[in-house]
């Protein structure tokens, strides 16, 4: 589940381009997805935007974070990060990529990435969901970082048997205490944490 980080290249780190689209700290993150919810908000009306995000909802809640960009170059972005030419983002992949590069403390990370999952309001999650979280923050990263080394179908399975054991499905602060404690999580985070984006990207 180790990932390659190396901030040289593209070959694992965040792609030049999209550098300035990494949030310097948590507290920046966290205003980024608080622009994002008030963008949804007024457009409640269609449920689609709280799952995929055009480019200008995108353009909107990223200006502050790189106000020196235009309007082009911000597009250029968001095409480097619509892999597929849709034309939007999946919302999900866009914040647990973002989360996952962000410096700060594991249990943050864990907390944020689980909660981007729209559940009902359930404060469990089962096996199938945990994959679909899984999933996404694997796609989330490969959007900046399309070299890094994520976690594949093969080792995501017996990840998830560990995290729920026998359960077919568990509270989300278990399933968060269960990743705290499993050495490949750790190891995969901690990596990560090592090699942040310098401070003067």
């Amino acid at each position: 589940m180790g990932v390659s980080q190396s901030k040289g290249g593209d070959s694992g780190g965040v792609r030049w381009k999209l550098r300035p689209l990494v949030p310097r700290s948590w507290a920046e993150l966290g205003k980024l997805h608080v622009r994002f919810q008030q963008e949804t908000y007024r457009r409640r009306a269609d449920p689609a935007f709280q799952y995929f995000m055009p480019f200008h909802v995108f353009r909107a809640i990223v200006t502050p974070l790189c106000p020196e960009k235009g309007k082009m170059q911000l597009l250029a972005m968001f095409e480097d990060l619509d892999v597929k030419n849709t034309r939007k983002l999946v919302v999900m992949d866009f914040f647990s990529g973002l989360a996952l590069l962000v410096d700060a403390k594991k249990l943050q990370k864990l907390e944020f990435v689980l909660s981007l999952l729209d559940n009902g309001g359930f404060n469990t999650l089962n096996k199938c969901e945990l994959t679909m979280i899984v999933s996404s923050a694997a796609r989330g990263l490969k959007m900046f970082a399309p070299g890094a080394d994520v976690l594949q179908e093969a080792t995501m399975r017996p990840l998830i048997r560990r995290l729920f054991g026998w359960s077919d499905e568990e509270l989300r602060q278990t399933v968060i205490n269960k990743a705290l404690a499993d050495p490949e999580i750790i190891f995969f985070l901690s990596d990560l944490e090592a090699q942040h984006l310098p401070e003067n990207y």
